[in-house]
């Protein structure tokens, strides 16, 4: 895929505050092909894992897959903050429920969206 022309900055963003979600929008609606996966710029993904997770979503017949991956600490804030965080949206919105085809829990990792 190649980078799609966006304005630079919030100035021509019609979703002002919003960015991300324009970027998002914007490179969507450049894309060619069938699927679409979208990860954090700051993670890193072993090489098989669009393939692993396409093959996934397909077998299964899902509409759409979202990971969560190991999060790799450095600093001593990161140590301390990043598990708290996870841990309360486990409690917020556990994986046992939204993997619930029964439940209508939902819930999405921007760290990979396919």
């Amino acid at each position: 895929m190649t980078r799609a022309s966006a304005p630079s900055g919030s100035a021509g963003c019609p979703l002002a505050g919003r960015e991300g979600t324009f970027a998002l929008h914007t490179a969507a609606s450049a894309a060619g092909g069938t699927w679409l996966c979208f990860t954090d710029a700051d993670t890193v993904h072993d090489p098989a894992a669009i393939d692993q997770a396409l093959g996934f979503t397909q077998a299964r017949g899902l509409a759409t897959l979202s990971m969560t991956s190991r999060q790799l600490t450095e600093s001593s804030w990161e140590k301390i903050v990043q598990p708290l965080v996870f841990g309360l949206l486990d409690q917020w919105d556990s994986l046992a429920r939204v993997n619930d085809p029964g439940s209508p829990a939902a819930a999405a990792n921007a760290i990979f969206v396919l």
